[in-house]
């Protein structure tokens, strides 16, 4: 990195970025990983993940639709569906609060009730954790890179500041949104699989508009539960709705898994999606 100040730092990366496709009975399904080291790929768990789901795959049917709670596992996030998370890096873009265009301001709720939540949310960023997809000594501008919080307890806390908008705001700048973590909750896998709940498998693509959160997440394969622990493999159609809104609202399982660029619980449950 070299800045018109006159700085100039080098420093040594490393990523693998692994896309696998695993074939069963002519059946196919891919794996889709990056990581700054191979054995932080999972590789094995993942291959074996994607032949589960092509084995799954001739038997499903089509996604019933209708609003549902929704599942989401860390290895989905960890995967094609990781850019579900992006919507929060927006909650503390400075220059949308700068320009009166973000959604809330810092120190109030995200969204109505997200502090009276029976789970807030809290999501944290840490671009100095040991290899993490987004580390790095410094950001874009040359701005060194400090850990800081965006959302505690439902309620906006931090924004992403580069040299500019710090200055601007008589900050010291942060270097960015890099390595989110999301904070767990008190939930049971059992109490998120409930009667009705969809889990998704695979995601065909995740589409975020940032200003609104409105989301639209394509199903590649979902497990439906159902009474007495019955589940159904469902494919096709599209969850929608807001995407800011229902992980503000979500329930979510207790410690930590990392998986890909994930870093969070290990499962998220999302309310009140609806599936067209």
């Amino acid at each position: 990195m070299a800045t018109a100040s006159g700085l100039s730092v080098q420093w040594t990366e490393t990523l693998v970025d692994v896309t696998a496709t695993i074939a069963v009975d002519g059946v196919t399904a891919t794996a889709r990983r990056r990581a700054r080291s191979a054995r932080a790929l999972l590789l094995d768990a993942r291959v074996a993940a994607a032949a589960s789901r092509a084995r799954g795959r001739p038997a499903a049917i089509a996604t019933p639709t209708g609003r549902r709670d929704v599942v989401m596992p860390a290895e989905v996030l960890g995967g094609d569906a990781g850019g579900v998370l992006a919507v929060l890096a927006t909650l503390a873009d400075a220059s949308l609060h700068r320009q009166g265009l973000a959604r809330t301001r810092v120190g109030a709720a995200v969204v109505e009730g997200a502090d009276v939540a029976p789970e807030p949310l809290t999501v944290r960023c840490d671009g100095t954790q040991r290899l993490g997809l987004g580390s790095a000594p410094l950001g874009d501008h040359g701005e060194p890179v400090r850990r800081f919080t965006i959302v505690d307890g439902g309620v906006l806390r931090g924004l992403a500041l580069d040299e500019r908008e710090a200055a601007l705001r008589g900050e010291p700048p942060n270097g960015g949104v890099r390595n989110l973590t999301i904070g767990g909750g008190a939930s049971t896998p059992e109490a998120l699989r409930a009667p009705g709940a969809l889990e998704l498998l695979e995601v065909t693509h995740v589409d975020v508009e940032p200003l609104t959160g409105q989301v639209a997440i394509g199903i590649g394969l979902a497990t439906l539960h159902g009474d007495a622990g019955a589940t159904t493999t469902v494919s096709g159609g599209e969850l929608q709705g807001d995407l800011v809104a229902a992980l503000c609202r979500s329930r979510r399982t207790a410690g930590t898994s990392r998986d890909g660029g994930y870093i969070g619980p290990g499962l998220i449950g999302l309310p009140g999606l609806i599936v067209v």
